[in-house]
């Protein structure tokens, strides 16, 4: 029979390994609490340094671009011919569509109104 000396070696190491006590347990567990805890503090510094940063580049970027939003809105506005209207829209049309209650339209059903004479009969 062959002497393997590797196979010694192993089996050496192996019984000299001990399972962990009580107290080993104990301070990994508190370990890892604190590990978890710390990890945890580093993270709510990092995300209120990301939070700060991103603030302030939104702040930057809206503080540069006031003059191109005002401009904007001075284009808009004299393409409407200052009257709140878009450019193309009938005004008269539009009021009238507001204004009277013949016919509407509610989500897609189509509602008629049938008006009434002085005697309370719908004309038909």
């Amino acid at each position: 029979m062959q002497h393997d000396p590797f196979k010694s070696q192993y089996r050496r190491i192996g019984a000299t390994i001990q399972p962990p006590g009580i107290f080993t347990r104990v301070f990994a567990i508190v370990a890892a609490g604190g590990l978890a805890v710390l990890t945890f503090m580093f993270s709510l510094v990092i995300f209120s340094i990301v939070l700060a940063v991103g603030l302030i580049g939104g702040l930057y970027l809206w503080w540069k671009t006031r003059e191109v939003r005002k401009q904007m809105r001075a284009a808009a506005e004299a393409a409407a011919g200052g009257d709140g209207f878009p450019p193309g829209f009938d005004r008269q049309r539009g009021h009238s569509a507001r204004t009277r209650s013949e016919n509407v339209v509610i989500e897609g059903d189509f509602i008629r109104e049938v008006p009434e004479d002085e005697s309370g009969n719908s004309k038909r």
